[in-house]
């Protein structure tokens, strides 16, 4: 269950990181995009999202750090993914916020209202299969009020 969350989030957060990524890689082309989708008033402010190495690859390890400011204490809360290859039916899952960072990423409940580095690493498939990836990713608190949400596409063709 544990490596299954993991690559979960790696592969959403994957997605979101793609923004700066258009490049070849082990014969593969990427085309990628994406978005901050927060409101004004979501609880963490100054998303900023990295990715090592860029661009990404099949079969190696793959850092992605989300940084940004947490302007509220988070006690629990939501983390809702969903994820579509080649315009299929979106693979949609909504986790416990606290249990999913403490399986793909090691942080544990409460979130201080401070600045933060979330760091999660994952081995990448070996293989990539060519085609139309998008995900998105949204987070909400305890009381349902918007921590973040993003949103990525990426054209993967050989």
């Amino acid at each position: 269950m544990k490596d299954m969350l993991a690559t979960a989030a790696l592969l959403v957060f994957t997605l979101q990181s793609f923004s700066k990524c258009h490049g070849r890689q082990n014969n593969l082309q990427f085309k990628c995009e994406t978005k901050i989708c927060s409101m004004k008033n979501a609880k963490f402010q100054n998303i900023k999202l990295d990715y090592f190495p860029d661009p990404p690859v099949p079969g190696q390890l793959m850092t992605a750090v989300l940084t940004g400011t947490n302007t509220e204490l988070v006690t629990n809360g939501y983390l809702y993914t969903e994820t579509s290859f080649n315009n299929n039916p979106p693979i949609k899952e909504t986790l416990d916020l606290c249990y999913a960072l403490s399986i793909a990423a090691e942080i544990d409940c409460p979130l201080p209202s401070k600045d933060f580095r979330y760091e999660m690493s994952n081995t990448l498939p070996m293989s990539i299969v060519p085609g139309n990836y998008s995900g998105i990713i949204k987070a909400a608190d305890q009381t349902n009020n918007q921590l973040f949400c993003m949103e990525g596409k990426c054209s993967v063709t050989n």
